[in-house]
């Protein structure tokens, strides 16, 4: 089977034409297709679809669809189809391990050829032959047969970018090697498709001095000054220029006098970076609230008063929204970093050193740098902050689960958006902004965004603010409430409350994670970075799920000193595991369990044998 989209979007098994027919179809299999590895969110799917005007209930439209594609892939591969197109939590994504894809095949040409532009000397011959053949495999428009949204747009101008930088990489190879003449009606073509594109008539006017055409170079300048001078109101830059003075002294010199680029310069110039959100997830459709939140990122994000970039932590319990604030803020800024956010996904990451590794690497990626990053931490750390140095970029660090480790890549040289269940503390300049639980008339605008206003009728009103109540206003909760019912619509509210949320003791969040809610495993993940007693004491913390305590109530019952007893409920502060709340009849603080966290504490005690108090 071969998936192509270096043209229109092709779907192929042997020699029989598969591509779905309906527009839809095609857009979600390129969708996944230029992410292929990665999951893409059902809200950049709905997103990508309908832009601002979903359906009523979007999520089953796009179950159809992706029914279509998986009965497609099984009838035409003899594959299950769930092999090649997976459902991951909250989306999709596809395998292409044992799928042609052309524009694997395309990068790897060009890798091969900028890696024998890098030899010494260059493989000049062998390196033209990669890059014509990476060139060669090109149809058309990319995606030219398919509907596309926001993100498909962006990814097709970032292709037909690459492709010029591409071209422009053979052609100057070509250059070297002296292959003048052959070039000369190439590249009249291209400048006659892309007259504004200076470096094509440079090359141009290059090749004519070289063959002893002088006068056809200056006629070739004149026309390009006129152009840019009377539409644009600029001159020509200064590699067009340098060719001008070299065409009225007849200086055809020689060829290792020209402007050359070795292959690593060559793929630089061709950075996704360039291009608007270069790697940034699509912005949540339905987010609701966090105002004085993204106000607050807005504001030291834009500082000019500190002598490092700033840098903004978002922290908070598992579920409570981090993420998708990081990235509606990143999308409110995007106007402030015209050279792109780089979005980088640290959830998976648990080993603290991979954290720097994963970051270095695929903000290379992003910025569009060859592989062959230094290969010790300091050196990777010191190439990541040169190279955002260079360009007006905000960078996200979404999921990060070792602060600690990645204090080594901040302040970064651009400004940064850091997501956490535990503060960031020890970065100059850095701002720490804790999510809470969102206010219950947001958590009510969240739920009516995902099931539609018409499905919570007036009667019901009070229930969704009950079930509310009782998932303690996360997110991640009303989410899933949300999805639930849009997805069985004959179900009330009420009944979704008595049937599985209102078990009291016996509900297990373990199992509440089977069918969509997945906090149980965020949770897991927060509590095993912690130390063995500090785990204890938080499965200890069982008589208090209901109701708020003191240092000293804490401290009795884990028997332990207040001095003590309050450095380890700081830590599960810190973690996101218990919430510090003030009351002035006590005059000082004191802590609480958040109902889910309450829930999952006697939950995991139970699987591991903790006592809980």
């Amino acid at each position: 089977m071969h998936i192509s989209i270096l043209g229109d979007l092709s779907l192929g098994d042997n020699d029989r034409e598969i591509t779905p027919p309906q527009g839809r179809l095609r857009t979600i299999l390129a969708l996944l297709a230029i992410s292929t590895g990665k999951t893409v969110s059902t809200d950049a799917i709905i997103a990508e679809l309908w832009r601002d005007s979903p359906p009523s209930r979007p999520l089953g439209a796009v179950q159809t669809y992706i029914y279509e594609l998986r009965k497609a892939l099984r009838f035409h591969s003899g594959d299950d189809g769930n092999r090649i197109l997976i459902t991951r939590p909250q989306g999709y994504s596809i395998d292409l391990e044992h799928v042609r894809f052309d524009y694997d095949r395309f990068e790897s040409l060009v890798s091969n050829g900028v890696t024998l532009l890098a030899e010494e000397p260059p493989e000049l011959e062998r390196a033209s032959g990669q890059l014509g053949e990476a060139l060669s495999l090109w149809r058309g428009e990319p995606f030219g047969n398919v509907p596309c949204g926001e993100q498909l747009d962006r990814h097709v101008t970032w292709l037909k970018e690459r492709r010029r930088r591409v071209l422009e990489m053979r052609i100057e190879t070509d250059m070297r090697l002296s292959r003048f003449a052959k070039l000369i009606g190439e590249l009249k073509v291209l400048v006659a498709e892309d007259p504004f594109q200076e470096r094509f008539h440079e090359l141009l006017m290059l090749a004519l001095l070289r063959t002893g055409r002088r006068l056809e170079g200056l006629r070739v300048f004149n026309r390009l000054r006129e152009r840019l001078t009377h539409e644009l109101g600029i001159e020509p830059g200064p590699g067009v220029q340098e060719i001008h003075q070299r065409l009225l002294a007849g200086d055809a010199g020689h060829a290792s006098e020209d402007r050359q680029h070795d292959g690593r310069q060559l793929v630089r110039g061709s950075t996704a970076c360039r291009l608007p959100h270069a790697t940034l997830v699509p912005d949540i459709a339905d987010f609701h609230g966090r105002h004085e939140v993204i106000e607050c990122v807005r504001e030291h994000l834009g500082r000019d008063d500190l002598r490092a970039e700033p840098t903004v932590c978002l922290h908070g319990m598992p579920g409570i929204g981090k993420s998708a604030a990081a990235i509606h803020a990143a999308h409110v800024l995007a106007d402030r970093f015209p050279e792109g956010q780089i979005h980088i996904d640290l959830h998976d990451v648990v080993a603290p050193a991979a954290i720097i590794q994963r970051t270095v690497t695929e903000a290379f990626a992003a910025l569009g740098m060859p592989d062959g990053m230094p290969s010790s931490t300091q050196g990777a750390i010191s190439a990541f902050r040169a190279l955002t140095a260079e360009r007006n970029v905000l960078l996200v660090l979404d999921g990060v689960r070792s602060p600690k480790e990645v204090r080594k890549l901040l302040p970064a040289a651009c400004p940064a958006i850091v997501t956490s269940c535990q503060p960031l503390y020890g970065v100059p300049g850095a701002k720490m902004v804790k999510l809470e639980p969102l206010p219950k008339e947001d958590a009510f605008a969240l739920l009516q965004g995902i099931v539609g206003a018409e499905a919570i009728s007036p009667p019901e009103v009070d229930s969704a603010y009950e079930i509310i109540d009782l998932v303690g206003a996360l997110p991640l909760a009303v989410r899933f409430i949300g999805e639930r019912l849009a997805l069985n619509p004959a179900m009330s509210i009420r009944q979704l409350y008595s049937r599985i949320l209102a078990s009291g003791d016996n509900i297990q969040l373990a199992h509440l994670e089977r069918i969509g809610l997945d906090l149980y495993s965020r949770l897991t993940a927060a509590l095993e970075d912690l130390q063995t007693h500090e785990r204890t004491a938080f499965c200890a913390l069982g008589p208090f799920r209901r109701r708020r305590f003191s240092v000293t109530e804490a401290a009795a019952l884990l028997g332990l000193s207040e001095v003590e007893a309050d450095l380890v409920l700081i830590t599960l502060a810190d973690a996101g595991l218990v919430c510090v709340v003030g009351d002035k009849r006590y005059g000082c603080y004191l802590y609480a369990l958040h109902p889910l966290v309450a829930l999952y504490a006697a939950d995991y005690a139970a699987k591991t044998g903790v006592s809980v108090g």
